[in-house]
């Protein structure tokens, strides 16, 4: 009888340790499984913010401080009503070009024309990722064009890849773009590698003669090909520019930005924003820039008065430093 016992309290056991073990298993798959999930969420959230986050934020032109009348102003949305869209290319530089313009544009009965703002991606970035900087533009009366060039944007041929096609769609009497295009007033802006595409698009590139102003916001050249850094040449460019760069972990360094204001013959102007960082940088002077375009390709007497006059807005602009400006009168 108790040997029975023994064996029935034996087997009881083993059963209890048989229960355990598969809890433990049981608890093992589940956070194997939480594991991997957590792993893929991650993945998802980097592949998301490489390849479709918005490096500029939607309501920028609502958060930025400014510090005078024509920054503050022509950071604010524009009075025209916008419309985009995207057209695949055959180019395996360019991808894509995304359009944004004002809506009017659209209609038949419209006869007038609109200046143009060229955009050269950074780093890892395309027109995607900066709406919002296009939007903004396009509320001012501007056709902005960008693309999908994350690699070669600083060579500046993607830039005029975009130029050749919008001159090709002036053209086109089944686009709505069909002799709406103002092309004696282009423009060209782009950060990074693209402020480096700005200097080669409006030197190196054919279609150079056809830009009529440039903004480039801290063109970096450290890690591209010494021949790059061979052809960037700003003391070839014909046309007004202006310089823009960060004050917080710079990339591009005030010695190195000083050197290339320094080379340009032509109508200058440079400024850092005070505590901006490298990106930020990007959409955090839209004013100025915005105004800069305003000035030069619509012939806007106040948006110049920030680089012009007796008394310019950006010397006095307090969340600015290390300003210079040197008008050339043509």
């Amino acid at each position: 009888m108790a040997k029975n016992n023994y064996q029935n309290l034996e087997k009881n056991e083993e059963e209890e340790r048989k229960k355990r073990r598969e809890k433990c298993y049981e608890l093992l798959e589940l956070t194997c499984c939480l594991f991997i999930v957590l792993i893929l969420v991650a993945l998802g959230l980097f592949l998301y913010v490489i390849y479709y986050a918005q490096k500029v934020p939607t309501d920028y032109t609502e958060q930025i401080n400014t510090g005078g009348d024509i920054e503050s102003k022509y950071l604010a949305m524009g009075k025209y009503e916008t419309n985009y869209y995207e057209e695949e290319t055959s180019s395996t530089i360019a991808k894509k070009y995304l359009f944004y313009y004002p809506d009017e544009m659209e209609k038949y009965s419209i006869r007038k024309t609109y200046p143009v703002v060229i955009f050269a991606n950074s780093a890892n970035s395309n027109a995607g990722k900066i709406k919002s900087l296009l939007n903004h533009m396009a509320s001012w009366g501007f056709i902005a064009i960008g693309n999908y060039d994350e690699e070669y944007s600083y060579t500046g041929e993607s830039s005029n890849l975009i130029l050749n096609h919008i001159m090709e769609l002036n053209e086109n009497d089944r686009s709505f773009f069909y002799h709406k295009v103002d092309l004696e007033n282009i423009g060209i802006t782009g950060h990074a590698p693209g402020g480096v595409g700005v200097f080669n698009a409006v030197t190196e590139g054919t279609n150079g003669k056809y830009y009529k102003c440039a903004v480039s916001i801290s063109p970096t050249i450290k890690d591209f090909e010494m021949n790059v850094a061979a052809k960037f040449k700003p003391s070839s460019v014909k046309i007004p520019v202006m310089l823009l760069s960060e004050t917080v972990d710079e990339v591009t360094t005030l010695d190195e930005s000083l050197s290339y204001f320094l080379q340009i013959k032509t109508t200058r102007v440079f400024a850092r924003k005070k505590n901006t960082n490298h990106n930020e940088i990007l959409y955090n002077a839209d004013g100025y820039v915005t105004s800069w375009f305003m000035h030069y390709l619509k012939q806007d007497e106040e948006a110049g008065l920030f680089i012009k006059g007796d008394n310019p807005e950006l010397y006095n602009n307090t969340l600015y430093q290390d300003q210079q400006i040197s008008i050339v009168n043509y």
